[in-house]
């Protein structure tokens, strides 16, 4: 580059620098002569308080604190949404009131400084912005340094001034600690979790929250067992059972082909009442009921058979080696433990046709291996074995499976089943 070039740029710098110089001058000449066009204003004999003034300050009065209400009006808005969305108090809606707080706190010397500024006069008030201007242009690092410092202060108050009450909090759970429902902070530790241990149909289960862990243990299948016989029905159920938690896993139901049980009858006495009234109803045309007599401690010593209302005849149960006369049969008896049953039929016009009935239900209710039709084939043969000995002469007997039925007539008809 030439020597002429670089003079001229030398010459070109300097030319600019004292152009900026004097419109700063000149920037200065004309704020100074503002300054003091104003304070000659304030001294005129109208003063501050001429209506031009008065007009002026009420402008600048509503403008500034327009521009406040306008804020405030913002946040409290941005306050009552945020709110609403979280629909009970969080930390959103808590954050979003103390912010509006916060600028209520802002306000209060903001408002007293807009009012002085409206007092002191228009000049006064064009100072100030003057000022500001100068800072601004002059200084702008520091003026947005300064708004800047503000914002912090602002933002700092927001988080830390501003402490929650932890009016609501949530009770802690198994993973996690007591919280504030408005601001999250935590109290304590979580709970964890409070096991159950797995079963054979579900697996380790917290007992608190219902949470599980692995697998249920499965059944183990145990050996298999016979329930209650139920007698009325001639049946015999064998379950299986788990062998770990006791339940049912799988049932079978049988026959019983038999109620004698060494020399005497298993059947309890009152399943056999309802096994011979449930004969009774499978003979046709026949109106005969059976129904137990006398009870002795809850057990059934004897019954009754009844057409209508009408008692027909009476019966016992009998243990091995007792006397067979009636009165003994009445006392003698006991449940599930009797050797024979001993019926007695009042005598009447229909007696004969009583005791045939009888006889037939008493074979049904005794084997119940047999079919209705064999049961009446064998109650058919101590009939023809009664008849065949004459008239009011011995009993007639057969027997069928263990058990012997006796049909005789002493001042009246017996009729009986016994073991043996």
């Amino acid at each position: 580059m030439s020597q002429d070039d670089e003079g001229g740029n030398r010459l070109g710098a300097e030319t600019d620098a004292v152009s900026e110089e004097g419109e700063v001058q000149a920037s200065d000449s004309l704020n100074a002569s503002a300054d003091v066009e104003s304070d000659k204003q304030d001294e005129s004999p109208k003063g501050i308080m001429d209506k031009q003034a008065i007009k002026k300050s009420a402008v600048f009065l509503t403008k500034w604190l327009g521009v406040c209400a306008a804020i405030l009006l913002a946040l409290f808005v941005v306050a009552v949404i945020a709110g609403c969305i979280a629909g009970t108090p969080s930390s959103l809606s808590y954050r979003a009131c103390a912010l509006v707080a916060v600028a209520l706190v802002a306000a209060v010397p903001y408002a007293i400084a807009v009012i002085v500024l409206t007092v002191v006069g228009e000049s006064r008030r064009t100072r100030v912005s003057n000022a500001i201007r100068k800072i601004k242009d002059k200084k702008p690092a520091v003026f947005k340094g300064c708004v800047a410092v503000f914002a912090v202060v602002l933002l700092v108050a927001l988080l830390f001034l501003t402490p929650c009450r932890h009016s609501e909090w949530t009770p802690a759970t198994c993973t996690a600690p007591k919280t504030c429902n408005a601001c999250g902070e935590t109290e304590g530790e979580a709970l964890g979790h409070d096991w159950a241990e797995a079963t054979c149909t579900s697996p380790k289960t917290c007992s608190r929250c219902g949470v599980t862990e692995g697998e249920a243990r499965g059944h183990v299948p145990g050996e298999w067992q016979k329930e209650k016989p139920d007698y009325s029905a001639a049946t015999i159920t064998t379950v299986q059972k788990c062998s770990a938690c006791g339940a049912k896993l799988d049932s079978k139901k049988e026959d019983i082909t038999s109620f004698v049980d060494g020399e005497m009858f298993s059947i309890p006495a009152s399943d056999f009442v309802k096994r011979m009234d449930k004969a009774y109803s499978s003979i046709s045309g026949c109106s005969l009921k059976a129904d137990s007599s006398l009870m002795k401690d809850g057990v059934t010593m004897s019954l009754d058979v009844k057409s209508g209302s009408k008692k027909i005849a009476a019966a016992g149960f009998v243990v091995k080696g007792s006397s067979s006369s009636l009165l003994s049969v009445a006392m003698s008896g006991s449940e599930g433990c009797f050797w024979e049953v001993l019926f007695s039929v009042t005598s009447s016009s229909k007696s004969d046709e009583y005791a045939a009935e009888t006889m037939y239900a008493l074979i049904q209710a005794c084997d119940p291996s047999l079919t209705k039709e064999e049961a009446h084939d064998v109650g058919s043969e101590v009939i023809a074995n009664y008849e065949s000995l004459g008239s009011g002469k011995g009993m007639g007997q057969a027997s069928k499976n263990g058990i012997t039925y006796t049909l005789a007539n002493s001042n009246g008809w017996m009729v009986s089943a016994k073991v043996g």
